[in-house]
């Protein structure tokens, strides 16, 4: 595990400067960050087994865990808190050529307090990819979003859950949700459930979900200049997953690049 600029007590760390962190093969299996007020902080995680997290980002601060899940079967559980003014971004690469369970829970407890939790997923012959994405905004002015993108085939099957909760008192708070799911054949399977629980009036909620085969229009425009088929879907696919290359160091971008392009099986 790479280290700089934290306090560490076994799996506890406390961030009080702002730093990269870097976990790999070697990681524990459950951690605790907390990161100080007005301290930036990205992790990035390489995972090879189940992990799970605590949070708490305080006041003016900001942490983005971006996860590369590879090959493992995998559990991943976040729970959080952040405060005023304070950011949590959690970005997943899940290619894992395997069952894959995530679990997200984060209270925006303070004004101001946002949250962002971005996805992209493949799920090929016969694995299980099932997402819960929870956000509860405790506080005014409070933000939520969530996006996720998969791609299912060969009988797999892709389920994102999404809940945003704004309690009474939440005013001024925005959450939104947005879930697109390509199904490659009739034996893949997705589904979404954007759930929005609103006990107050002066909020804006927005929720997206698609989840269908690939658009025959796209698919007709692609063939019509001469590609063949197999070159279209994965075009298609491209467009889908490889966004989320951004989010990661160059390692990581080569990986996920050469995965989509070369061995992700299509046929």
């Amino acid at each position: 595990m790479e280290q700089n600029n934290k306090k560490e007590l076994g799996n506890h760390i406390v961030f009080d400067k702002s730093c990269d962190l870097t976990i790999n093969e070697n990681s524990l299996s459950s951690y605790i960050f907390e990161v100080e007020n007005n301290c930036y902080v990205n992790i990035l995680i390489e995972a090879s087994k189940s992990i799970d997290i605590d949070l708490v980002v305080k006041s003016g601060a900001s942490l983005k865990i971006a996860l590369l899940n590879k090959e493992n079967q995998n559990n991943f559980n976040f729970k959080g808190k952040v405060k005023k003014e304070g950011t949590f971004t959690c970005v997943i690469a899940d290619f894992g050529a395997s069952n894959t369970n995530i679990n997200s829970t984060i209270d925006l407890i303070e004004n101001y307090a946002s949250s962002n939790f971005i996805l992209s997923s493949t799920s090929n012959e016969r694995f299980k990819k099932n997402y819960n994405i929870n956000f509860n905004h405790l506080s005014e002015f409070t933000t939520s979003k969530i996006k996720a993108f998969g791609v299912s085939l060969k009988e797999s099957e892709i389920k994102v859950n999404g809940v945003s909760f704004i309690e009474k008192t939440s005013i001024k708070s925005n959450a939104s949700q947005e879930v697109k799911i390509i199904l490659f054949d009739k034996t893949s399977k997705g589904s979404a459930s954007p759930i929005l629980k609103i006990e107050c009036d002066d909020i804006k909620a927005s929720h997206g979900c698609s989840i269908g085969s690939i658009n025959d229009d796209h698919l007709y425009y692609l063939l019509s200049r001469g590609i063949d088929i197999e070159t279209v879907r994965k075009l298609i696919v491209l467009g889908y997953i490889l966004p989320i290359k951004d989010y990661f160091n160059d390692k990581e971008k080569e990986y996920i690049d050469n995965y989509i392009r070369k061995d992700f099986n299509y046929a």
